[in-house]
């Protein structure tokens, strides 16, 4: 199955790092990651339903799990409210960089897959909406690139 691109996976540091996340602990880490879950599921769940964007994002942390195993605990489990509450008793273990990783995957795949779904156009401007300011047209966010 296809991926996330690395323009995708830039995009998804960007927006991790925007809700305070990236290179700090990893309970930080996961926390940055549920408000950007937040931040998409809002509007999202109003085109697709709250239940068909559980669906997303419990696929993209599948699709996820293959590269991160510090996901597998969650795989398969009930997400709500947008929560990655079977990752926290793994996290006091885990590696802060690896932590990084699996939700920079985890976002990155969820982005990649509202583009499969509702298309590029409209999956930008959802993400533009949620994080004003972002993607101002250059290539360097990767807001301009992902996933075309």
């Amino acid at each position: 199955m296809r991926r996330a691109r690395p323009e995708t996976h830039n995009l998804a540091l960007e927006l991790l790092a925007r809700e305070g996340g990236v290179g700090g602990d990893p309970e930080r880490e996961v926390a940055a990651a549920e408000r950007v879950f937040r931040k998409l599921g809002e509007p999202l769940s109003m085109l697709v339903g709250r239940a068909g964007f559980q669906s997303l994002l419990a696929r993209a942390i599948n699709l996820s799990a293959a590269e991160s195993p510090l996901l597998r605990g969650i795989v398969g489990e009930t997400l709500q409210e947008d929560s990655l509450q079977g990752l926290r008793p793994a996290l006091p273990g885990a590696d802060a960089a690896e932590v990084t990783e699996a939700m920079v995957n985890v976002v990155a795949n969820l982005l990649w897959l509202l583009v499969t779904f509702i298309g590029r156009d409209l999956s930008m401007r959802l993400v533009r909406e949620a994080w004003p300011g972002l993607g101002t047209g250059d290539s360097e966010s990767g807001a301009s690139e992902v996933d075309r």
